[in-house]
């Protein structure tokens, strides 16, 4: 019975349990509106926090929610612009009354001089004068009509619509719930809207066709200037008003952007997001007519005093210099440390040393870089991303590079050689000045700089001349065979006592080594510090050549004995045969000797070369 009762409980646990799994992803699934958009104004942070249960399904509800909000704001944006336009329309009207009624009292005065003119000097010219004052006056008159005229249509149109009123309450409305906030000035949100328009007013000064008396032009001035403070009022609001929207959709945006990195993360591929960042691209920045200076000046100086603005990107861009100029001397920091604790390192090369020293601070570096690309508000996502995906083509392309790279990598780690070093590779000898991961700089002995790239080096036999400490210098010298071995190897072997730089271990070897075709020759091989060797090898043979001679020891020059026979044979023709066989031989001798003599001084010349490349 307990048995049957705990197997019941058992399976009700389990129908349980798979209920509840069913009923949750079916309630989430049937959920398709969005939930971080009840506030416009979610800090970033806890919109990040949001996003980040939700799916890539779930995020692009999101997304779309988020636009379908900065678009509204767009439409509001670009509605009161266009008000904003009209409010400038009206000015521009305004001033053009205003110049209208000053040159009807310009017209006014000047047609008053001609008339007492013509009293005072009646003539034609004064009465033709006159009747050319009453023109200008005339047409003064008609252009106050036609801006007046331009004024009223304008505000009718307006007030048939409604849709200037209505733009201008909905500013007043948020204006002043701004002030109160202390984010706005206050008085922009007392302007009488309801007095703002002027059409009954000048309608009613319109019935007068002359319009010059002086009480009207008097009342049109009030008007005139009494309607221009009012515009100039309802400018200002809308300018606050356009600011406060500009704001407003910079928000917007920047939780856009957030929404777009959150779906990223979830899979959303580079080409899903571009047309919400294009959008965003296109609705961005300040659009105004560029010859309304005021109001741009206006934005552009609300811009840099809103915290969402100006402030903003300047504490971006201050982030940025601290956290860049931060990770440069980190940098520095991290390369003395990193010399300092590889000094402690005797067997690493000094090109290992340099090159891991470089590394750390361009690591270092780069690291700073993305950060404070971060911090100036930039997502480095795309660019990562771009960068990974052009890593295979850039590697393709650049197969050589990657090669002497490698090459690098293993001189660097195997030091066949080190700065300073004179070495012999890829057919060019000199000293070493420096080695990069791609190419290694040698400085010839001819004071010529070559660039060889690593692969050749790399791949080729390197000899390293001034690897060892210590070197041996083999010299040959040979004598005749008619003078006194024992005395040129004794004049040898005190000469090589007599010099300081020559090493005592290991011990200079003097002997002789072989008969040759025309001299008796001696080695002569002392051991020197490597600083040392052509200092030594030229001292020596100049030493030797001036005891040898005044020793009376001679040095031999290959030389080739001709000898020539001569024979009597009885037939004339035979001896004149004989004869030219001989001179033949004579010559053929002769040529052997200079061939003899040529190969003696060939061989001379390269074994000399062969000493230059020792350099």
């Amino acid at each position: 019975m307990m048995r049957w009762i705990g197997l019941r409980n058992l399976g009700l646990f389990f129908l349980a349990t798979c209920l509840l799994v069913a009923a949750v992803p079916a309630s989430r699934a049937a959920t398709t509106e969005a939930v971080t958009t009840s506030d416009e104004t979610v800090p970033l942070g806890h919109l990040t926090l949001l996003l980040k249960p939700l799916t890539k399904a779930e995020i692009t509800v999101e997304i779309e929610a988020w636009q379908s909000l900065l678009q509204a704001k767009v439409w509001q944006i670009s509605q009161t612009q266009i008000v904003l336009s009209d409010a400038n329309e009206a000015l521009e009207h305004l001033d053009e009354i205003a110049a209208a009624l000053t040159k009807i009292q310009e017209r006014q005065t000047s047609l008053q001089e001609a008339q007492q003119a013509a009293r005072t000097e009646p003539s034609a010219e004064a009465a033709e004068g006159v009747t050319k004052a009453e023109h200008e006056l005339q047409e003064a008159v008609v252009a106050l009509r036609q801006a007046v005229h331009e004024v009223v249509a304008d505000e009718t149109e307006s007030a048939q619509t409604g849709y200037r009123q209505a733009v201008l309450a909905e500013a007043a409305a948020v204006v002043a719930v701004a002030a109160e906030g202390g984010k706005a000035d206050g008085k922009l949100a007392e302007v009488d809207l309801s007095a703002i328009l002027l059409a009954p007013q000048l309608t009613e000064l319109t019935l007068d066709p002359s319009a010059s008396d002086e009480a009207t032009l008097q009342r049109f001035g009030s008007i005139e200037e009494e309607a221009h403070e009012r515009h100039d009022a309802v400018k200002a609001l809308l300018v606050e008003y356009l600011q406060l929207l500009m704001t407003q959709r910079r928000g917007l945006t920047d939780r856009l952007e957030e929404a777009l990195s959150a779906w990223e993360a979830k899979g959303a591929t580079v080409e899903e997001t571009v047309p919400f960042r294009a959008y965003m691209d296109a609705v961005s920045g300040i659009h105004l007519e560029t010859t309304d200076t005021a109001t741009r000046w206006s934005l552009l100086l609300g811009w840099f005093e809103s915290e969402d603005g100006g402030l903003l990107v300047l504490t971006r861009f201050v982030k940025f210099v601290v956290v860049l100029a931060a990770f440069m001397l980190l940098a520095v920091v991290l390369g003395k440390a990193t010399e300092k604790a590889l000094s402690r390192m005797p067997n690493l090369s000094q090109l290992l040393r340099d090159f891991i020293i470089r590394s750390v601070r361009r690591i270092v570096l780069i690291v700073g870089l993305i950060i404070a690309l971060s911090a100036l508000g930039i997502n480095i996502g795309p660019i990562l991303a771009l960068v990974g995906a052009a890593g295979f083509v850039i590697a393709f392309a650049l197969q050589d590079t990657l090669g002497n790279f490698a090459s690098g990598i293993m001189i660097m780690i195997y030091k066949p050689f080190d700065v300073g070093d004179a070495i012999d590779a890829a057919g060019v000898q000199g000293n070493v000045e420096s080695v990069n991961l791609t190419s290694t700089i040698i400085k010839t002995f001819d004071n010529k700089h070559v660039v060889v790239p690593n692969n050749a080096i790399w791949g080729n036999v390197i000899t390293n001349i001034t690897g060892s400490d210590q070197r041996r210098i083999d010299m040959v010298f040979g004598i005749s065979y008619t003078d006194d071995m024992d005395k040129a190897a004794r004049i040898l072997n005190e000469i090589v006592a007599a010099e300081e730089l020559i090493l005592s271990e290991p011990e200079p070897v003097i002997r002789v080594r072989e008969l040759g075709d025309s001299s008796v020759n001696l080695i002569c091989r002392p051991w020197v510090k490597t600083e040392d060797y052509w200092d030594v090898h030229d001292t020596i043979t100049h030493a030797v050549k001036a005891r040898f001679d005044a020793e009376g020891i001679s040095i031999p020059f290959p030389q080739t004995d001709v000898h020539f026979y001569q024979e009597t044979v009885a037939a004339e023709p035979a001896a004149t045969a004989v004869a030219a066989t001989a001179a033949t031989t004579a010559v053929a001798e002769t040529g052997r000797a200079a061939d003899s003599t040529a190969v003696g001084e060939l061989g001379d010349s390269d074994r000399v070369g062969e000493d230059d490349d020792d350099s």
